[in-house]
């Protein structure tokens, strides 16, 4: 992981109703303890930085062997956090950096004291508004703009994108890196290569909405899914809504 802000907590308070908040019932109901555990070890490592982190491709395997969880469920988990808001899903996926609001509210709460004495500056991945932020933190003029700056260049670039022809390939890679894997390795690349050469495109589609559905956010569950059709003679995803087709969790 890549370290950038020096200035963090020793360190920092959960509320006593974290387990009874919603979002953490649902982390645990999906991924037992172990999500929990992701969720903290996260946010040890933003605030030990200060009140963002900045991520590598490597990060996910760096979770993975210090909370000794196979990489395959980290893959998931942290994802699942961004779409449930326990961290800003833009900033996840567009800037790669792990953060939210309610980090940054903690944050400022926390440094309230040595900050009055020499007011902190924050220029980068700022997510409160001026009239949420402390009087002692400054605010940089460009760079605390640089969020909604990022939205509206989104915008323009997906209208961009909408006028041009976008091969189908380019689309099975967006959709699994918005919602897979946003660090997706070569071998996963290859691999939606391959299932584009031996099945339909839009029953690549189809398959990998199922596996976002059932929360299987793993290449292997639609290589799964894919075959368990085929065997079923269903080859694109109009066959597979026209002849109700089943999908199974046994097909491994």
């Amino acid at each position: 992981m890549s370290r950038t802000i020096s200035e963090g907590l020793q360190n920092f308070s959960l509320d006593c109703d974290f387990f009874t908040n919603k979002k953490i019932k649902v982390l645990k109901a999906n991924f037992g303890t172990d999500g929990i555990a992701v969720y903290l070890y996260l946010l040890c490592e933003v605030y030990r930085n200060g009140f963002y982190l900045k991520v590598d491709n490597d990060f996910e395997y760096i979770i993975a062997a210090d909370l000794n969880i196979k990489f395959e469920k980290v893959s998931e988990i942290v994802p699942f956090l961004t779409e449930h808001s326990l961290f800003d899903k833009e900033m996840f996926f567009k800037n790669k950096v792990i953060t939210s609001k309610s980090v940054q509210q903690h944050f400022q709460t926390a440094i309230k004291e040595r900050a009055k004495k020499t007011p902190r500056k924050v220029e980068h991945y700022w997510l409160l508004s001026a009239d949420e932020t402390a009087p002692y933190i400054i605010l940089d003029g460009n760079e605390s703009k640089s969020h909604t700056a990022d939205t509206e260049k989104t915008v323009k670039d997906v209208t961009e994108i909408t006028e041009k022809p976008v091969d189908k390939f380019s689309l099975v890679t967006d959709y699994y890196k918005a919602h897979f894997n946003a660090y997706a390795k070569p071998d996963e690349l290859n691999e939606l290569k391959q299932l584009l050469t031996n099945y339909d495109y839009s029953l690549v589609m189809e398959c990998m909405k199922i596996a976002v559905e059932k929360n299987k956010r793993f290449i292997g569950y639609i290589r799964g899914i894919l075959k368990n059709l085929d065997r079923q003679g269903v080859r694109t995803a109009q066959e597979f809504h026209n002849k109700g087709a089943v999908v199974s969790d046994r097909f491994f």
